[in-house]
C-alpha cells in the first residue's frame, strides 16, 4: 500500500470478531532480579551494562528483506514452510502484564510451542519492519516510568537454537494484508505500532535506525515472535536503561561576540536544527534546576568590566517556546549515566555553569547570589530548549556594572552618590531584603543604617 491513509483505512478481515485466543496462556519464568553472573549485586533489581552499549548495524529500509535474513542467517524463506494465510486471526493477544517499569532488567526463560501467530508482520504506518514471522509469539504489555531505551540480550547466542526476533509496539493497530512485505509468498494480520526492532541480540532500534525511546504515559508490547515457523525455547533479558538526552557533540560555540561594554544584546534565533549537546549544567557537581533534553544554541563573549547579567524576554513570561538560559564561564563538560540521579536520561553535562534564569530575570549562580562577570575570562551564553521543545526565541542579554559593595544600590553603579542613598532608604522604608545588611537579619533597626553608612563611607575601590 502506498499512503498512511490507505492503510489505516484497510478493513482488517482476518481479525474475526468475537474470536478468543485459542492458545493457552503458558507458564514462564520472569523475575526483575539480575542474573547471579552479571556485574550488579544480588539484591539490586537494576545494573549498569559493564561496556559501552554497541549499535547493532541493521538497515531496516532494505530491499528485499529476505535478502537480509539470508546474510544472516545463511538461508532464504522456503515458501513451501511458510503458511498461505500466516496468522490465524486472532491479532494481538497480550499474554502478560508487566505493569509500570523502571530501568531495569525481565529474564525472560520461555517457549513459543503453543503459541498461535496471531499477526505475523510489523510496520510503522506501512512501511515494513523486520521479517515476516510465521510462528507463534509471546506478548509482554507494560508502561514506563519515565524516558527509557530497550534492548535484548540473549543469552543463547548470535543464530544458536530457535530463530526469534523482537519486535517494539505502541499500539495495537492491526490490518490485513495480502501480501506481507511485497515478497509474494504469505498474507495474513499486519501490526502497524512497531516503533522498535532487533534480531537476535541488541538494541531497540526504529524503522530510522534510531534507539526507540519510551515515554511514560503510554502502552508498550513487546513482541518475541518465531521466524518461519521455528517455535522453541529462547533465554534473553529485555533492558531498560535511562534514554540519553544528548547527541554526544558536547559544547560547540555557535556565535562568538566578542568583548561587551554594558547595555542590551538582542539574540532572535530558533533552536529548530541544532543538535543537544548538553543536557545538564552543573557547578563543580552542584546541579542546577533542569534537565535540556532539547537542543542549544550557545554564545561567546567577554565583558570590558566587571558586570552583572540578566535575561529580558520579549516573548513574554511562558509564552512561546520553553527555553532555560544558563552562562558558563568554561567548557568543561563529563558524561553521566543517570542526570542529577534523577532517573530521567544519561547524556553531557557542563560542569562550569556559573549562572541560571528560567525565563526572565537576573542570573543567579549556585547559591542563588547574582552572577558577577569578570574581564578577561570566556563566558558563554547558553539558550537551551527545555523538555525537546524545539522553537524560535527573542530575548535580550542585559548587562550591568557590578555593584563595588553592598551600599552600592543605585544607578550607575559602581559610583557612590546620593542614587545610592535614595535606593537604600526606600529598601529600608519598605523592608525590602537589599536592605537587610546587619545581624540581626529579618530586624530593620540601626544596625542596618550603620552597615550601610560604613561602606558607603569605604567608597568604590
Amino acid at each position: 500500500m502506498s499512503s498512511q491513509a490507505v492503510l489505516r483505512g484497510v478493513v482488517a478481515l482476518g481479525a474475526i470478531a468475537g474470536v478468543a485466543h485459542a492458545q493457552e496462556i503458558k507458564q514462564h519464568t520472569e523475575s526483575m532480579t539480575p542474573r547471579s553472573v552479571r556485574t550488579s549485586p544480588a539484591d539490586m533489581s537494576w545494573f549498569q551494562p559493564a561496556g559501552p552499549l554497541s549499535l547493532q548495524e541493521l538497515d531496516l529500509d532494505a530491499a528485499p528483506p529476505a535478502a537480509h535474513k539470508e546474510a544472516l542467517h545463511g538461508r532464504v524463506d522456503d515458501p513451501s514452510r511458510g503458511l498461505p494465510n500466516c496468522s490465524d486471526g486472532s491479532g494481538l493477544n497480550v499474554n502478560a502484564e508487566w505493569g509500570t517499569l523502571g530501568p531495569g532488567v525481565k529474564i525472560l526463560t520461555s517457549s513459543t510451542v503453543g503459541y498461535g501467530p496471531g499477526v505475523c508482520g510489523y510496520s510503522y504506518f506501512g512501511s515494513p519492519i523486520g521479517f515476516v514471522e510465521t510462528g507463534g509469539e509471546i506478548i509482554y504489555h507494560f508502561r514506563v516510568d519515565r524516558n527509557l531505551v530497550a534492548r535484548v540480550d540473549n543469552y543463547e547466542g548470535i543464530f544458536v537454537g530457535t530463530d526469534q526476533d523482537h519486535y517494539l509496539l505502541n499500539g495495537t493497530f492491526t490490518f490485513y494484508s495480502n501480501d506481507i512485505n511485497a515478497w509474494g509468498l504469505n498474507s495474513g494480520l499486519v501490526a502497524d505500532d512497531c516503533i522498535g526492532f532487533v534480531d537476535e541480540d541488541g538494541p531497540m532500534l526504529t524503522y530510522y535506525g534510531a534507539q526507540a525511546v519510551l515515554h511514560p504515559g503510554v502502552d508498550y508490547y513487546f513482541i518475541v515472535d518465531s521466524y518461519n515457523n521455528e517455535n522453541g525455547p529462547f533465554d534473553i533479558d529485555f533492558v531498560l536503561t535511562p534514554a540519553p538526552c544528548s547527541d554526544g557533540s558536547g559544547l560547540n560555540v555557535d556565535f562568538a561576540s566578542g568583548v561587551l561594554s554594558a547595555g542590551a544584546y538582542a539574540a532572535i534565533s530558533s533552536t529548530v536544527g541544532y543538535g543537544s549537546g548538553i543536557c545538564g549544567y552543573s557547578y563543580f557537581g552542584t546541579p542546577f534546576q533542569y534537565l535540556e533534553t532539547g537542543a542549544e544554541i550557545i554564545y561567546s563573549f567577554q565583558v570590558d568590566e566587571r558586570m552583572t547579567a540578566a535575561i529580558d524576554n520579549y516573548e513574554g513570561i511562558f509564552v512561546g517556546t520553553d527555553q532555560d538560559h544558563y552562562l558558563l564561564n568554561g567548557t568543561y563538560t563529563f558524561s553521566s549515566g543517570d542526570i542529577f540521579g534523577l532517573g530521567i536520561g544519561s547524556g553531557t553535562v557542563a560542569d562550569d555553569c556559573v549562572g541560571f534564569v528560567d525565563e526572565d530575570g537576573p542570573f543567579l549562580d549556585a547559591f542563588h547570589n547574582p552572577t558577577v562577570l569578570e574581564p578577561g575570562i570566556t563566558y558563554y551564553l547558553v539558550v537551551d530548549s527545555f523538555n525537546g521543545q524545539n522553537g524560535p526565541f527573542d530575548i535580550d542579554l542585559d548587562l550591568f556594572r557590578a555593584p563595588c559593595n553592598v551600599a552600592d544600590m543605585g544607578y550607575p553603579a559602581g559610583v557612590l552618590d546620593f542614587s545610592d542613598v535614595f535606593a537604600f532608604l526606600v529598601a529600608f522604608g519598605n523592608q525590602y531584603s537589599t536592605a537587610d545588611l546587619a545581624t540581626p537579619f529579618g530586624v530593620f533597626d540601626f544596625s542596618d543604617v550603620f552597615a550601610f553608612l560604613v561602606a558607603f563611607g569605604g567608597g568604590c575601590l
